[in-house]
C-alpha cells in the first residue's frame, strides 16, 4: 500500500501540473483563464487519483470538495 506522504506528494504534483498546463495554454495559445473551471478540474483529477490508489476509502467527489480535511484524515488512518 502506498504511504500517505507519497499520496500527498502525488496530489501536489497533480495540482502543480494542472497549474502549469493552464499557464502554458494561456501563454502559448492566448487562452483565457477560467479559475473556477481550473480549480474544479484539479479537484476532480486529485479525487480520481486518490480513489484509484486507496483501497477501502468510500467518500464521494462531493465530500472531497466540501470536506477535504476529513477525507485526508481517512486516508491517513487507512495508511497507518
Amino acid at each position: 500500500m502506498l504511504s500517505f506522504f507519497f499520496k500527498l506528494r502525488v496530489v501536489w504534483i497533480v495540482v502543480v501540473g494542472e497549474l502549469l498546463k493552464h499557464m502554458n495554454k494561456m501563454i502559448f495559445n492566448s487562452g483565457r483563464i477560467d479559475h473556477n473551471k481550473k480549480f474544479t478540474l484539479t479537484q476532480l483529477k486529485t479525487w480520481f487519483w486518490v480513489k484509484s490508489k486507496t483501497r477501502g476509502i468510500r467518500f464521494s467527489y462531493y465530500d472531497w470538495c466540501l470536506e477535504l480535511l476529513v477525507c485526508m484524515s481517512k486516508i491517513i488512518r487507512r495508511s497507518s
